[in-house]
């Protein structure tokens, strides 16, 4: 992450610990303030972020915008499709996302079968948290800061997925499953590394 060495304290963790408690708690303190969101803040939760697998990294994203839900909600803020769409979110991809600590084949088999459902419910909570962005853009300054990290993040995953369904399509149309099942993890690191590489979708420094 930084020269300093926070990549391999962040790295200590596993993925599906620092998308379902980690950033959601780190998130939860910036919203009150507890955690200043400075220059360093945003691209450290950009670089954990942007290192997660694509389905581990919508988990995070939909337990973040739970976060900003339920704080929102108790400052007499509804955000109720915000809300609903995380839950829904968190319900469909978290056994997905859990067996990559016990059955990481299970998961990439069924991870294949669910890239295009993985696509439109990225779609979908990109669409979410730009129209909730701009509700808070007055109401909460901090919480829009926080979803725009959250649609830079997703833009760059999702960019992941549609290449991952044209490799898999490919894979399907020459018959080549038993390459397709071999190289589908290794597959998302390279277009990972790739996106890190070329910078992809950078994230907008302010000021």
């Amino acid at each position: 992450m930084n020269d300093d060495g926070s990549r391999s304290r962040s790295n200590k963790y596993p993925a599906l610990f620092r998308a379902e408690y980690l950033l959601p708690t780190i998130m939860k303190g910036i919203l009150t303030k507890h955690i200043p969101l400075n220059p360093e803040a945003e691209s450290s939760l950009h670089t954990v972020i942007s290192e997660m697998e694509p389905d581990i990294a919508l988990l995070c994203c939909a337990n973040i915008a739970r976060e900003i839900y339920i704080y929102e909600k108790n400052r007499e803020l509804d955000l109720a499709l915000l809300g609903v769409l995380s839950d829904k979110i968190i319900k469909e991809f978290r056994p997905v996302c859990k067996l990559a600590e016990t059955n990481p084949a299970a998961r990439d088999a069924k991870l294949q079968a669910l890239l295009p459902r993985l696509s439109e419910r990225m779609e979908k909570l990109m669409d979410n948290l730009a129209l909730t962005k701009v509700a808070l853009e007055i109401y909460d300054a901090n919480a829009a800061d926080i979803l725009d990290i959250l649609l830079i993040q997703l833009q760059g995953q999702f960019l992941i997925v549609d290449q991952l369904i044209e490799l898999r399509t490919e894979a399907l149309l020459y018959e080549d499953t038993a390459v397709e099942d071999e190289n589908m993890l290794p597959a998302i690191a390279g277009i990972q590394e790739e996106r890190r590489e070329t910078n992809i979708i950078p994230f907008r420094p302010k000021g």
